[in-house]
């Protein structure tokens, strides 16, 4: 599988996704698309940023769509 800007955006405020890919290198697209998603401000309303883990022996990448924190107000 390819992790795609469109599976990334659609993971919710709050919530996380693991994909399981084909290669170690899609692990590496995947990181770079979230990073590209942040620097050209492509985030959802809620989202704040995207954090990335991996687990290149199993081919996994978990993206997890890091809240936004309001002043003073738990979302």
């Amino acid at each position: 599988m390819t992790v795609t800007k469109k599976d990334i955006l659609a993971i919710k405020p709050g919530h996380s996704k693991a994909f399981v890919v084909e290669k170690p290198q899609s692990i590496k697209t995947a990181m770079a698309m979230c990073t590209y998603i942040k620097n050209m401000r492509q985030l959802p309303e809620k989202v704040e940023r995207y954090s990335c883990s991996s687990d290149y022996k199993n081919l996994i990448v978990i993206i997890t769509a890091v809240m936004k924190k309001t002043e003073g107000v738990a979302v």
